[in-house]
Protein backbone atom coordinates (compact mmCIF):
# COMPACT_ATOMS: atom_id res chain seq x y z
CA UNK A 1 0.00 0.00 0.00
CA UNK A 2 0.97 3.80 -0.61
CA UNK A 3 0.68 4.46 3.57
CA UNK A 4 2.81 1.30 4.27
CA UNK A 5 5.54 2.78 1.43
CA UNK A 6 5.46 6.02 2.64
CA UNK A 7 6.63 4.90 6.53
CA UNK A 8 9.33 3.11 5.00
CA UNK A 9 10.93 6.08 3.59
CA UNK A 10 10.15 7.78 6.68
CA UNK A 11 11.82 5.43 8.73
CA UNK A 12 14.85 4.85 6.73
CA UNK A 13 15.71 9.15 6.67
CA UNK A 14 14.35 8.71 10.28
CA UNK A 15 17.96 6.46 11.08
CA UNK A 16 15.27 3.53 11.67
CA UNK A 17 15.46 -0.40 11.45
CA UNK A 18 15.96 0.25 7.29
CA UNK A 19 19.00 2.94 8.13
CA UNK A 20 22.45 1.96 6.34
CA UNK A 21 24.57 4.96 7.54
CA UNK A 22 26.73 3.75 10.14
CA UNK A 23 27.20 6.86 11.91
CA UNK A 24 23.44 6.84 13.09
CA UNK A 25 23.40 3.75 14.94
CA UNK A 26 24.52 3.46 18.47
CA UNK A 27 27.61 1.14 19.72
CA UNK A 28 27.18 -1.81 20.89
CA UNK A 29 28.72 -2.29 24.10
CA UNK A 30 30.18 -5.49 24.85
CA UNK A 31 28.58 -7.93 28.48
CA UNK A 32 31.22 -8.97 30.75
CA UNK A 33 30.75 -12.50 32.44
CA UNK A 34 32.43 -12.91 35.92
CA UNK A 35 34.83 -16.27 35.23
CA UNK A 36 33.92 -17.29 38.61
CA UNK A 37 29.96 -17.01 39.18
CA UNK A 38 28.90 -16.13 35.56
CA UNK A 39 27.39 -12.45 36.75
CA UNK A 40 27.30 -10.24 33.90
CA UNK A 41 28.03 -6.61 33.84
CA UNK A 42 28.52 -3.68 31.07
CA UNK A 43 31.84 -2.23 32.43
CA UNK A 44 34.89 -3.10 33.29
CA UNK A 45 35.49 -1.64 36.14
CA UNK A 46 32.57 -2.75 37.76
CA UNK A 47 33.67 -6.32 37.10
CA UNK A 48 37.12 -5.96 38.17
CA UNK A 49 35.69 -4.30 41.64
CA UNK A 50 33.24 -7.14 41.50
CA UNK A 51 36.01 -10.24 41.04
CA UNK A 52 38.26 -8.27 43.66
CA UNK A 53 35.56 -8.11 46.35
CA UNK A 54 33.53 -10.61 46.08
CA UNK A 55 35.99 -13.66 44.73
CA UNK A 56 39.36 -12.63 46.11
CA UNK A 57 38.36 -11.03 49.39
CA UNK A 58 40.22 -8.06 48.38
CA UNK A 59 40.32 -5.51 50.92
CA UNK A 60 43.19 -2.84 50.38
CA UNK A 61 41.65 0.24 52.33
CA UNK A 62 42.40 0.27 55.97
CA UNK A 63 41.15 2.63 58.88
CA UNK A 64 43.77 4.35 60.12
CA UNK A 65 43.04 4.50 63.27
CA UNK A 66 41.96 0.72 64.09
CA UNK A 67 43.43 -0.70 61.24
CA UNK A 68 39.65 -2.38 60.38
CA UNK A 69 40.13 -3.02 56.18
CA UNK A 70 37.24 -2.86 54.02
CA UNK A 71 36.93 -3.92 50.30
CA UNK A 72 35.15 -0.09 49.33
CA UNK A 73 36.92 3.09 49.76
CA UNK A 74 33.20 4.50 50.44
CA UNK A 75 32.50 1.89 53.52
CA UNK A 76 35.94 3.04 54.81
CA UNK A 77 35.04 6.47 55.03
CA UNK A 78 31.30 5.32 56.54
CA UNK A 79 32.82 3.57 58.78
CA UNK A 80 35.52 6.42 59.98
CA UNK A 81 32.99 9.39 60.05
CA UNK A 82 31.06 6.56 62.42
CA UNK A 83 33.16 5.25 64.97
CA UNK A 84 36.19 7.94 64.66
CA UNK A 85 34.77 11.58 64.07
CA UNK A 86 37.76 13.00 64.93
CA UNK A 87 40.29 11.56 62.51
CA UNK A 88 37.55 12.00 59.80
CA UNK A 89 37.36 15.94 60.94
CA UNK A 90 41.07 15.86 61.08
CA UNK A 91 41.08 14.24 57.23
CA UNK A 92 39.10 16.73 56.03
CA UNK A 93 36.67 14.52 55.10
CA UNK A 94 33.72 16.66 55.99
CA UNK A 95 33.89 17.70 52.30
CA UNK A 96 32.90 13.84 51.67
CA UNK A 97 29.90 13.22 49.67
CA UNK A 98 29.29 10.25 52.51
CA UNK A 99 26.45 10.69 54.43
CA UNK A 100 25.80 9.70 58.23
CA UNK A 101 23.07 7.48 59.57
CA UNK A 102 20.29 9.38 61.39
Amino acid sequence: SRSGELKSLMDNKAGGSGSSNPRRRKPVRKVLTCVYCHKQMKYKSHMNEHVNTVHLKLKPFKCPSCETAFAKKSNMKFHIRKHHPGIWEFLGAEQSHVSMPK
